[in-house]
């Protein structure tokens, strides 16, 4: 059972103080990780005591107990996709790509920025704005898809593909109002980052 799941079964039978101790510790983990018992109880408005008898409740063996099992599950998080692979079952292939696949949407979602995300999304569904998806070489398939959903849900869409020079032809008829989706990994294409830069000289939102 994770320390969330642990937390959700005893929160009726916690104090009020033991409470905002247990917030944090399910909201802001890495403060329990890599912090004191005073800069936890600072944070849940409560003292030092109320953090350690939380811990003690939940079953830890004190505040050390527990910032050890919370280091323990941040640093499963953060482990690469191919090395869970390697300690998951090897005779549930389904099951174990479904829980590799699940984690990695979660740590990206869970990185996006809430104000950055939301301006994304307003953008793109401005019908004012015509939008243009311009992928890397290695991520076009991506790119169409991107651009085939969008085309769903509105107009003015388009996918910008072939050479450099056709796409810096399409891009030179582009308004600044527009907005374009760039999809690159980190191999960048030297190509590309000539093109992303005149997008920006254009003034368009990328």
């Amino acid at each position: 059972m994770s320390i969330s799941d642990t937390i959700q079964s005893a929160r009726r039978s916690l104090p009020p103080a033991e409470l905002r101790v247990a917030e944090v510790v399910a909201a802001d983990p890495e403060v329990v990780a890599f912090g004191t018992v005073a800069q936890v109880a600072r944070k849940a408005a409560t003292s030092g005591p109320s953090v350690v008898r939380l811990a003690e409740r939940l079953g830890f063996d004190g505040f050390v107990g527990l910032q050890a099992a919370v280091r323990a599950e941040l640093s499963e998080r953060l482990r690469p996709a191919h090395e869970r692979i390697r300690v998951s079952p090897r005779d549930d292939v389904l099951g174990h790509t479904l829980a590799v696949e699940v984690e990695n949407v979660r740590r990206t979602l869970e990185a996006a920025d809430p104000e950055v995300f939301a301006a994304a999304v307003e953008r793109l569904a401005d019908p004012e704005r015509r939008v243009s998806v311009l992928p890397s070489e290695q991520c076009v398939s991506a790119a169409e898809n991107l651009a085939s959903s969008l085309s769903l849900l509105r107009d003015g869409v388009r996918l910008l593909t072939g050479s450099e020079f056709r796409v810096t032809s399409q891009l030179a008829r582009m308004r600044r109002t527009a907005t374009v989706v760039l999809i690159d990994l980190q191999r960048h294409e030297t190509w590309f980052l000539r093109t992303a830069e005149r997008v920006v000289d254009r003034g368009a939102h990328r």
